[in-house]
């Protein structure tokens, strides 16, 4: 599977709306690659959200990234020993 990350700021309304010192948010988009070319239909489903492009805040990254790392898993169990998965 391959995906694309592409980091941006995003004013947030609320952080605007309450005057802080920095409404910025630091957000990241998601998005997969390639996934047309994929015959596993089992495996695109598998994905779930991970099959379309969406966007998260980027405190959320390490969550997202186990979340991913688990839906790839046959088993949909993390083997900690198995590198690049």
């Amino acid at each position: 599977m391959n995906f694309k990350l592409r980091a941006y700021n995003e004013l947030d309304p609320t952080l605007v709306a309450s005057k802080a010192d920095n409404p910025w948010v630091k957000s990241v988009v998601f998005t997969p690659m390639g996934l047309e070319n994929e015959t596993d239909k089992e495996f695109i489903a598998r994905l779930g959200i991970f099959n379309s492009e969406f966007s998260v805040r980027k405190e959320q990254l390490g969550a997202l990234w186990e979340n991913l790392r688990s839906r790839i898993s046959v088993s949909g169990v993390v083997d900690e020993g198995v590198v690049g998965v």
